[in-house]
């Protein structure tokens, strides 16, 4: 039998509508350099997972990604951010990000990455 590391008790770890925000720009964010890729090596958007075609479903814009697939990927940051805070450290946003960049309300851009110091303590 495998055995697996304890993971980090995140159980009493709640977060802030900041993190959900951070969370849902992360997750865009990742899904368009996945996308762009994807698409570097040529594959295309498909109805069906094709390998040999090269084809994939989600080669699409993530909001028109079925929900399931975006809340899976919201969920994979919602969960390393609680790991993060379980662990005594916190995501603290600069007031001035260089380059004038922050999290859009719509969270178009791919190129957004908004500038965070991480703390320990």
């Amino acid at each position: 039998m495998q055995h697996f590391p304890d993971l980090v008790d995140t159980s009493a770890v709640s977060l802030s509508s900041e993190y959900l925000h951070l969370a849902e720009a992360l997750a865009h964010n990742d899904h368009c350099r996945w996308g762009n890729a994807l698409l570097k090596l040529g594959w295309q958007y498909g109805p069906q997972f094709d390998p040999v075609r090269q084809t994939h479903p989600h080669l699409v814009p993530f909001e028109t990604l079925p929900e399931e697939a975006k809340s899976t990927k919201l969920k994979l940051f919602l969960d390393n951010f609680k790991v993060v805070l379980a662990l005594g450290y916190r995501l603290e946003k600069d007031h001035q990000p260089p380059l004038g960049r922050s999290l859009p309300d719509d969270h178009q851009p791919c190129s957004t990455r908004p500038t965070l110091a991480a703390t320990h303590g």
